[in-house]
């Protein structure tokens, strides 16, 4: 290839190697010729900015041969984003100092150098964009309304950039709550607050903020609003350019209060909280509480410990959020809102007697029955759940005399009959207790279900044949 006026000695001198020269060895292009692209469109600026030991000066002066250090090649990507992507702190830190840095790229899915770092996964330009550029790691994208970083929380291949981006994301929180102006506006509220287009925040999404790459967030839960925290999953507010209503918005108004008062309902909307339990992170779910969220919030019908307490299994590691809420919650309340069940209720219905018998011991009624027209107790959630341990707890708890009548199969029966007709594995810890009335009742009512050809419930028969002992050993009236 021919010398042009830009000899092959100052620029393999300038690029600190021989790539540039490569370059255009590769392309077949003019040495000097600083439009010259190869087969991906890209120029020797694109090249240079990638080279070991790149410096500010060996650019500028690429330049004055006119070499474009924005030029985009054929994905719609500047030197400064191959610099990103190809982990080259030289190369970023030279473009920054040159002013060529803030490029916007037309690139289908990367925007800003920030972007490109996050995809390659290269925590050290990650962590210096972010430094030098905070914007560009709070930028909400138009297209999903949420941060970069929320496009990688479950992308396992990209989780060194993201534990960079985590840990330059808390500094500038760490500025903000300071008081530091420049970071005014990177709040934990604007972080934790913002919705994406399906009227999730962070806080929602499938997002353990007790994993390690997202740990150095937690401590800012407790700088964060309670309507934040409590925030329920809705859809995401109105369009700011509508006529209707465009002078109430005022920049004080957080993407979160606008998205709060857009008629989500708590029967069929989530919580941060509850989304925690549910997910099983209960080192997130008692770092919620312990910021301030709303132990006592209704979401999907249920409240928090209510729903934990359904989950309590030996091997769900939810206890810690379970003992944080035995301690927040107001145990007086009904647990699930539409049956009325108290927590005494989701306690008998896991397979952990362990907090049938704490919340015993904190004064819930045993004896407390929904309010659905089923007229369950405790006990008969325990049958109905085959809950062997709570109906040992509850059945040692109670006057058998004074559970009252319950509905099963569209009938009105005592539970010895309840237990017969759910096939109940405890059947023979109520027996004793019974009178010979209720286990004839109880004996009548399976032969009239088969008789009626009615479902059968497994464990039926082996109920039935419980009580039948037990009427066997009893003397004749």
């Amino acid at each position: 290839f021919k010398v042009a006026p830009l000899d092959q000695r100052t620029l393999a001198h300038y690029a600190g190697s021989e790539a540039v020269l490569r370059f255009f060895a590769d392309a077949r292009m003019d040495v000097g010729d600083p439009a010259a692209r190869d087969a991906n469109g890209c120029t020797a600026a694109h090249v240079l900015a990638v080279t070991d030991g790149v410096t500010a000066e060996a650019l500028a002066t690429f330049t004055q041969y006119g070499a474009d250090l924005e030029a985009l090649d054929d994905e719609g990507l500047a030197p400064i984003h191959h610099a990103a992507m190809a982990g080259s702190v030289a190369g970023v830190k030279a473009l920054t100092e040159l002013g060529h840095a803030a490029v916007v790229s037309k690139h289908r899915s990367i925007t800003t150098p920030l972007d490109a770092a996050i995809v390659d996964n290269q925590p050290d330009t990650v962590a210096l964009l972010a430094q030098s550029f905070p914007s560009s790691a709070w930028r909400v994208d138009t297209a999903t309304g949420t941060p970069p970083i929320t496009s990688f929380f479950r992308d396992p291949e990209r989780e060194q950039a993201v534990t960079a981006l985590v840990a330059a994301m808390a500094a500038h929180m760490e500025a903000a709550i300071a008081g530091d102006p420049e970071h005014r506006e990177h709040t934990p509220e604007a972080l934790f607050g913002n919705r994406d287009r399906e009227g999730r925040t962070i806080l929602h999404r499938d997002v353990d903020l007790a994993h390690p790459v997202f740990r150095p967030w937690l401590k800012f839960l407790a700088h964060t609003p309670r309507h934040v925290l409590d925030a329920l999953t809705s859809p995401p507010p109105k369009d700011s350019n509508s006529d209707s209503d465009s002078d109430s918005d005022s920049d004080s108004d957080s993407a979160s209060d606008r998205g709060s008062s857009s008629g989500a309902s708590e029967n069929d909307a989530d919580r941060p909280l509850h989304l925690a339990i549910e997910r099983g992170s209960s080192e997130y779910a008692v770092a919620l509480v312990r910021a301030g969220a709303d132990p006592n919030a209704v979401a999907k019908g249920k409240r928090p410990l209510y729903v934990a307490l359904e989950r309590a299994t030996p091997d769900s590691m939810l206890s810690a959020a379970v003992e944080a809420l035995l301690e927040a919650a107001d145990l007086s309340l009904p647990g699930d809102v539409g049956t009325g069940a108290t927590y005494l209720h989701a306690a008998a219905s896991a397979k952990l007697g362990t907090y049938v018998k704490e919340l015993l011991r904190r004064g819930l009624d045993p004896y407390a029955v929904t309010t659905d027209g089923a007229n369950h107790t405790p006990l008969h959630y325990a049958l109905l759940w085959r809950a062997d341990l709570a109906v040992a707890h509850l059945a040692a708890a109670v006057d058998m005399a004074k559970i009252p009548a319950a509905q099963t199969g569209g009938r009105s029966v005592n539970i010895v009959t309840f237990a017969v007709c759910e096939g109940a594995t405890s059947t023979h810890r109520l027996v004793a207790a019974a009178t010979d009335v209720e286990l004839i009742d109880a004996a009548v009512a399976y032969l009239t279900m088969g008789i009626e050809k009615r479902f059968i419930r497994r464990g039926c028969a082996d109920a039935v044949a419980v009580v039948l002992r037990e009427l066997g050993r009893r003397p004749p009236p």
